[in-house]
């Protein structure tokens, strides 16, 4: 008789142990339904740590223009953009310089649409090397464009610009700004140069 009491106390024992350790721990799964899934923490850090280069040409008002555009996306999806631009016309020839941010709205497969915006200064020279003379003005623009990516670091871009050149004031009535329209197509070399750390890293 107390041997069967023995072993119904163990059996007994056994079954509550087993219960105990099914059952989670409460600080352990308030943590686990706490901490970001791989995915969620992936999808908030994409492309951020992007660089892009793309020398790009085209059409400034009426005459071939060439760019130089570099993009760093600081976080998914904007950028900031520097640009460096030439325009080469039979009299006259101009520089343009800018810095501005790029938001990149719309993707579908290897296909992404952005808008831009940014301030620089315009500069606008005679082609005359004897007597040549420049001028210096401020300019806003504003544009968007498609770019299509063939590889992960390769891509083509189009973009189209609108800049606005502020002259100053005019007591003669007359405009105080220009406006330039801007095509261009350019390539996109990408690469990234900087890896986020991840949510559940810890920095020394």
């Amino acid at each position: 008789m107390r041997g069967r009491l023995v072993l119904a106390a163990a059996a007994a024992s056994l079954l509550v142990a087993q219960s105990v350790a099914a059952e989670p721990t409460p600080g352990l799964q308030a943590a686990a339904e706490q901490e970001p899934s791989a995915a969620a923490v992936e999808s908030v850090i994409d492309g951020a740590g992007v660089l892009s280069i793309t020398p790009s040409g085209g059409i400034l008002g009426e005459q071939p223009f060439f760019a130089l555009r570099a993009d760093y996306t600081i976080t998914s999806p904007i950028a900031i953009e520097a640009e460096f631009g030439h325009n080469v016309g039979d009299v006259t020839s101009a520089f343009l310089h800018s810095a501005g941010v790029r938001y990149t709205g719309f993707r579908w497969h290897r296909t992404q649409a952005f808008l831009t915006a940014g301030f620089g200064t315009f500069s606008a020279a005679t082609n005359d090397a004897i007597a040549a003379q420049s001028v210096t003005r401020s300019h806003l623009r504003l544009g968007g464009g498609v770019e299509f990516q063939v590889r992960d670091d390769f891509g083509i871009r189009l973009d189209l610009r609108h800049h606005r050149v502020l002259l100053g004031g005019s007591e003669d009535g007359s405009e105080t700004s220009l406006g330039i329209n801007e095509v261009s197509v350019g390539i996109a070399f990408s690469r990234r140069i900087w890896t986020p750390p991840s949510s559940g890293s810890v920095t020394p």
